[in-house]
């Protein structure tokens, strides 16, 4: 059976394949690109550009032959022509990135610094993924420009509905423009997308406790987090680290006197800031640390403990009689422990130098 073909139905077949689109060139033009990329290699520049340019009158949409031809043009020194090749494609296709890309770093490279930051400001507000933005930012962090480059980033925070993208990028910024407790905010963001990061982020929250006059704002924002998010482990280990680094261990007790019930996790946190109270000879700032314990909802794991450190916190504070008095519970409650051991000897010790009873002291050694 043969198939029949009317007038109408061939005018449309016409149609079709004059309209379709050439997505690839055809061999012969591959073959065109394999040469001209063959002499640019070579060194054949004059070669390559006239290959180049043939190739371009046929498939002018191909940016990758364009970037081509516009290399060889720049690197043999007839920038203008590069340029205009570049600004005229835009003219054609405006949202060609790569192209915009391009002439902007042309344009910073020869010192005109306002023209590339134009081209970036409108990649950036027509940029529909974070690695465009991302790239942005780079530039202008490249040319000394962080302040450009934060912008950058809440810009595209707000151009792509996502309030935590770019938290590692706009920490270091903001580190970079000692704008420590924006850095802190940030970081608290990055920390949570990558926990494996927190040693790191740890060592910058020490670096920033050195800050004397920024103290009172990283506390207060470290401190907030804590309160809205009191079984974080994260949100503890950042806020503990920071007010250890500071020697700000009785605000830190503050906030954890806000905690609404204090457990495991949070007494692990409560050790290291009694401990650190008390090698740094604040005393009563540890009693107080290790009062908090005793009063835990795991007081009867950390009691021994914490009953030890109590008492010699309270040594510290010259309260021998209270001191003695925790010693003694101590041993009598929790005999068979390192703990009710290290309390024999502390007390032996008072009652020999402070109580002069020798008979006693042995007594409390045994």
């Amino acid at each position: 059976m043969k198939m029949r073909i009317t007038s109408n139905a061939a005018s449309v077949l016409v149609a079709v394949l004059l309209l379709a689109p050439v997505d690839l060139p055809a061999a012969t033009d591959r073959e065109t690109l394999r040469q001209a990329n063959a002499k640019e290699a070579s060194g054949d520049l004059r070669g390559a550009l006239r290959l180049y340019r043939n190739l371009l009158k046929r498939y002018p949409y191909r940016t990758d032959v364009l970037l081509r031809t516009e290399s060889i043009l720049y690197r043999t020194g007839r920038r203008g022509e590069a340029v205009r090749l570049l600004e005229s494609h835009l003219q054609q296709r405006p949202r060609d990135t790569a192209v915009r890309f391009r002439l902007a770093d042309i344009q910073s490279e020869t010192g005109n610094l306002d023209g590339a930051i134009s081209h970036w400001d409108l990649i950036v507000a027509r940029a529909s993924d974070a690695g465009t933005i991302e790239r942005v930012a780079r530039n202008f962090l490249r040319h000394n420009l962080p302040s450009h480059a934060l912008s950058v980033c809440r810009r595209g925070r707000d151009i792509l509905k996502n309030p935590q993208l770019f938290a590692g990028q706009m920490a270091e910024i903001a580190e970079r423009l000692a704008r420590y407790p924006d850095a802190v905010a940030e970081y608290l963001v990055f920390v949570r997308q990558r926990p494996q990061s927190i040693g790191y982020v740890e060592a910058r929250f020490r670096h920033f406790a050195r800050e004397g006059d920024r103290q009172d704002r990283i506390l207060a924002t470290l401190g907030r987090e804590v309160r809205a998010h009191p079984g974080d482990e994260i949100g503890l280990r950042l806020f503990t680290e920071y007010a250890l680094a500071a020697g700000l261990e009785e605000r830190a007790l503050r906030v954890y006197g806000t905690i609404p019930r204090i457990g495991p996790l949070h007494e692990r946190h409560l050790l290291r800031v009694a401990s650190h109270a008390f090698e740094a000879g604040r005393y009563a700032t540890a009693a107080d640390a290790y009062r908090m314990l005793l009063a835990g909802a795991n007081a009867n794991a950390r009691q021994p403990e914490a009953l030890l450190g109590l008492g010699r916190a309270s040594e510290g504070l010259s309260h021998v009689d209270t001191a003695a008095s925790h010693y003694r519970s101590l041993i009598d409650r929790f005999p068979r422990t390192l703990y009710a051991h290290e309390a024999g000897i502390r007390l032996g010790r008072l009652l020999r130098r402070v109580y002069r009873d020798t008979a006693a002291a042995l007594d409390a050694f045994r």
